[in-house]
């Protein structure tokens, strides 16, 4: 399987022509979905639902650094009028309830941030997907973090991170290891997942985490340890995982199949995404699923620029709210929705490979 932390190039564009021949075998385009329009660079249009109306997708709004294209590898909202997005060439943009920010450098030009996570609009922490560098935010700037204790941080860099508040969050390796923030410090490495490879983790408090491999398997966390894996997916590969409580998450694999958890055991499969997740193909994994409630989760394909939802009990049909993804089906480059982030039934945020993102309120 690939590896995002030393194969990953800076934008998007690279290495996405890597992800075609598997995207072209399994993906087709969505007949009938609504085309969204552009916005101009640098603005967002959210869609224009009156008070009690069902919410709606807005237009794209582009997030370019000195007119390139930029991809937003991660999206946090803490609130419906504060997002943050980094892109994978070491910005970051911020969202203010209208508009998108010009992104900004973090505090190392050589970043690249792949997990940002913002449980308040006055901290956010981002991981890098190159090395052991974790980057701070404290409401007006970026600065370097304490560095995570990675035993072999030229082997792996760092593959998500969660936080609950700004003294709890967890971060996971492209490896095996889990590591947990204090409000000051990283512990060390806890192997959780001997011979594996972490995808994402999720914590809703800092009694409970999840988080899930590229294979088939899934760990929790109760405040002090790690359980042993779970074979939630056999024969499939996990890409993301959301967790609204300790007893509510959403895994997502590889085949667009998601599995809920209730405090004890994980449900057998629901085919949420028909088309699955195109970017799995080359073992890549962004916040595909977003779970602020057990009643309301958001899950972006990978493929043709869809998003479905869930109310609690079942999955929406696709929406197509990424015409360029849409488009490029086939095309000598794909692009593709690889994040989403929602703060309610009401607010969530995405972004694409092309530095679009999209604002459904």
């Amino acid at each position: 399987m690939g590896t995002r932390d030393v194969e990953r190039p800076r934008l998007a564009v690279a290495w996405v022509i890597i992800l075609l021949a598997g995207a072209v075998a399994g993906c087709t385009g969505s007949p009938g979905a609504a085309q969204p329009g552009t916005a101009q660079p640098g603005t967002a249009q959210p869609g224009t639902a009156q008070p009690g109306a069902a919410p709606a997708w807005g237009a794209a709004a582009h997030l370019d650094r000195s007119n390139a294209s930029e991809d937003p590898t991660s999206v946090s909202c803490p609130s419906a009028s504060f997002c943050m997005a980094v892109l994978g060439s070491g910005y970051a943009a911020t969202y203010n309830g209208t508009s998108w920010s010009p992104p900004t450098g973090l505090s190392s030009a050589a970043g690249q941030p792949d997990s940002v996570s913002c449980p308040a609009v006055s901290f956010c922490m981002a991981v890098d997907a190159q090395d052991t560098a974790a980057f701070v935010f404290d409401g007006s700037a970026w600065s370097s973090a304490a560095g995570i204790k990675d035993p072999v941080p030229d082997r792996t860099g760092m593959a998500s991170v969660s936080c609950s508040s700004p003294s709890f969050c967890a971060a996971v390796d492209n490896g095996s290891n889990a590591f947990t923030f204090n409000g000051t410090s990283w512990s060390s490495a806890t192997a959780i997942d001997p011979g594996g490879r972490l995808s994402t983790v999720s914590c809703p408090s800092a009694s409970f985490c999840a988080a899930v491999d590229y294979g088939s398997n899934a760990f929790t966390f109760n405040g002090t340890s790690w359980s042993s894996a779970t074979a939630i997916d056999p024969g499939s590969y996990l890409q993301a995982v959301s967790c609204a409580s300790a007893s509510f998450c959403v895994a997502i694999d590889r085949r667009g199949n998601a599995f809920t958890f209730n405090g004890s055991t994980w449900s057998a499969a629901v085919n949420a995404l028909p088309n699955g997740l195109t970017m799995g193909e080359g073992g890549i994994s962004w916040p595909v699923v977003s779970c602020p409630a057990s009643d309301f989760c958001a899950a972006v394909d990978g493929a043709d620029g869809n998003v479905v939802t869930f109310d609690g009990s079942t999955w929406s049909a696709a929406v197509n709210i990424d015409a360029k993804a849409a488009k490029s089906v086939g095309e000598p480059v794909l692009v593709f929705l690889m994040s989403v982030s929602c703060r309610s039934a009401r607010f969530c945020a995405a972004g694409d490979t092309v530095g679009d993102a999209f604002i459904r309120s």
